[in-house]
């Protein structure tokens, strides 16, 4: 746990009406946001947690956002992909 002491590191919980929804990791300098991890709970997906999260965090003002993804290799992270592309992220 040695990185959570890092000024530009940043750990979100995901959090509605006292349930926890899920987290963002993320690395925010200057001109960059780096999201390095997004998760969702699972039974949980579908109900626009995420969308309203990531929406949210990309708001602020950067020059550049840069979001950490597994290569599309199978249904589940095509599916991941196609998520964050439909939220603006190319």
């Amino acid at each position: 746990m040695a990185l959570l002491p890092s000024p530009d590191m940043h750990l979100c919980a995901l959090v509605t009406a006292n349930q926890l929804v899920g987290f963002i990791i993320y690395w925010q300098w200057p001109d960059v946001l780096f999201i390095e991890h997004f998760a969702i709970d699972p039974a949980l997906r579908g109900q626009q947690f995420g969308q309203q999260a990531l929406a949210q965090l990309v708001r602020t003002d950067y020059t550049h956002v840069i979001l950490e993804v597994e290569r599309p290799e199978d249904e589940t992270s095509q599916r991941r992909v196609r998520f964050y592309e439909r939220q603006g992220l190319p």
